[in-house]
């Protein structure tokens, strides 16, 4: 399963899905392909910007690239050989395979929605003691306006 599929067809060479040998897997969707490592490489990007293990950020932008260089559809792989066979691709463990399966199950990334929405600035000011609701709603437009003011100088 890891070698280069051979497409025929009336299609080899248009980028669309077409039979590959008799694997039964359909040749590269980029789009599916590419919207995938999109989302590793943002969460790699996000990891990274919270100093987080490098390690960790190595191993998301490794498999986003992985991803984006596959010959096969990602959701050809699965249908043929289940979430496991993700696995089976370089740079891919137990833990991005399941990522990726419910992106292709759900076009939805949990873990990618917390990691964004824990850097969206009004997320962080509610995590500082004393600014509540409240004082969030009273006073976050001037802090955010303040922020981005002396991040532009």
């Amino acid at each position: 399963m890891k070698g280069r599929p051979v497409c025929v067809g009336s299609h080899a060479g248009s980028g669309r899905d077409r039979l590959c040998g008799d694997t039964g897997i359909s040749a590269v969707s980029t789009s599916v392909n590419e919207h995938v490592a999109t989302k590793l490489g943002e969460v790699a990007d996000l990891l990274e910007q919270q100093a987080a293990n490098p390690f960790r950020v190595r191993a998301y932008r490794r498999a986003a690239e992985t991803v984006a260089g596959l010959d096969r559809d990602l959701q050809a792989i699965v249908q043929h050989g289940g979430p496991e066979a993700l696995v089976e691709l370089p740079n891919i463990g137990a833990g991005i395979a399941s990522a990726i399966d419910e992106i292709l199950r759900t076009g939805r990334w949990v873990q990618l929605e917390r990691l964004r929405g824990s850097l969206d600035p009004v997320n962080l000011f509610q995590t500082v003691p004393g600014i509540g609701p409240a004082k969030l709603e009273r006073y976050g437009s001037a802090f955010l306006e303040l922020l981005r003011s002396h991040r532009s100088q």
